[in-house]
């Protein structure tokens, strides 16, 4: 139920972004991705091998621009990343920032024990020095 309504409401926040921009989105129920509508225009045969993996080329809006519409496991302007290259290389890189993390506050603990260790060190030197210093001397005449 929670899932339903949290899918709802990310639907209509596409779909107010949408219509904000100028767009107009047609939706289903399932997981296919929103349909434009008349907001654009098909490409030319000028630009026919501008997307790449299987998009789809559309002039916006009012501009001359080619943009690319691409199919599911691609993105980029023109259709070109792999979404599972993508996938593989941000796993890899937040796996790098977990260990450079771990690598952080190991350093940092290690630092603060050492710390605590000198302090203690050096109060118990100062502990001893004092109870020297106050020890009864013998004097033999």
């Amino acid at each position: 139920m929670l899932m339903q309504s949290l899918k709802e409401g990310v639907l209509s926040a596409i779909l107010l972004l949408l219509a904000a921009s100028g767009q107009s989105a047609q939706t289903t129920s399932s997981t296919e991705d929103p349909l434009l509508l008349s907001s654009h225009r098909p490409c030319g045969s000028q630009n026919q091998h501008f997307c790449l993996n299987g998009g789809t080329c559309i002039y916006p809006q009012d501009t001359t621009k080619p943009f690319c519409i691409c199919t599911s496991g691609f993105s980029g302007n023109r259709c070109h990343y792999d979404r599972k290259v993508d996938t593989m290389f941000s796993q890899s890189h937040i796996a790098a920032e977990h260990l450079i993390s771990l690598s952080c506050g190991a350093a940092l603990l290690i630092f603060i024990l050492l710390f605590i260790t000198y302090c203690v060190v050096r109060t118990r030197c100062r502990k001893s020095e004092k109870q020297m210093e106050s020890a009864p001397t013998e004097v033999t005449v």
